[in-house]
């Protein structure tokens, strides 16, 4: 018999074994004597290791072929809906999350009047995988919007940390005009922040060397004086 980790093959009941020994029958060469035997035996025992040797290899190649999950790769355009901050709340409740792998698809995962508020992108200038959000209730206003945490904002078949740490341009729309980012969850660490009262929104296409790939939170009001970094 051939052992390995996977099974065990015993030659002698082989179908190797037979074929080679109805073959030396067939040529006449040998008859099924313990000559015959013999060398059957040490043919199927070699085609038998060739054999397990390709499908370990075959295996192995499979396993190692890029999966964009095990890879930590990111869905490459993404879309969640969240809700107003309420009183006594500290994170929008999110209303739904989708991914494609086109941004046409992306931008119709929010139908339904609701308004783009944020897409943070993984590069400088807007590049690299997006994430967009969008407002179920509208236009920013002081109360605004609160993502705490953008390492839970990840599709669930990319579940290897999120956009935590992981964002370098951002661009806001429907009046989140005043935007605090910030180095840790629940609005933690380092902050920064950007304010134009006057504007629908704002275009940033490098967040700086603070915040580079380090932003964990968001806060986006509407026209607000208040220091958000307070």
């Amino acid at each position: 018999m051939i052992y390995s980790n996977e099974f065990i093959y015993d030659v002698d009941r082989s179908p190797v074994w037979s074929m080679l020994l109805v073959a030396h029958e067939w040529r006449g060469s040998i008859s099924t004597s313990t000559s015959a035997r013999k060398e059957a035996t040490m043919m199927a025992r070699y085609f038998a290791l060739t054999a397990l040797l390709a499908s370990t290899l075959a295996l192995g190649c499979s396993s190692g072929a890029e999966n964009p999950q095990a890879a930590g790769k990111k869905p490459q355009y993404c879309t969640t809906v969240i809700d107003k901050l309420q009183p006594g709340q500290t994170e929008s409740e999110i209303i739904s999350h989708e991914c494609s792998d086109t941004e046409q698809d992306a931008n119709t995962f929010a139908a339904d009047g609701k308004k783009l508020i944020i897409v943070w992108y993984e590069d400088e200038d807007y590049g690299g995988a997006s994430q967009r959000v969008f407002g179920k209730a509208g236009d920013c206003d002081r109360d605004g919007y609160g993502i705490n945490n953008v390492g839970r904002w990840d599709d669930v078949t990319w579940p290897f940390g999120g956009w935590n740490d992981d964002i370098s341009s951002f661009k806001t729309d429907s009046y989140c005009n005043h935007v605090a980012a910030y180095e840790n969850e629940n609005y933690g660490g380092r902050c920064k922040q950007w304010h134009d009262p006057d504007a629908k929104g704002l275009g940033i296409k490098n967040v700086g060397h603070e915040l580079n790939d380090l932003i964990t939170s968001f806060r986006l009001v509407r026209g607000a004086a208040d220091d958000l970094c307070l």
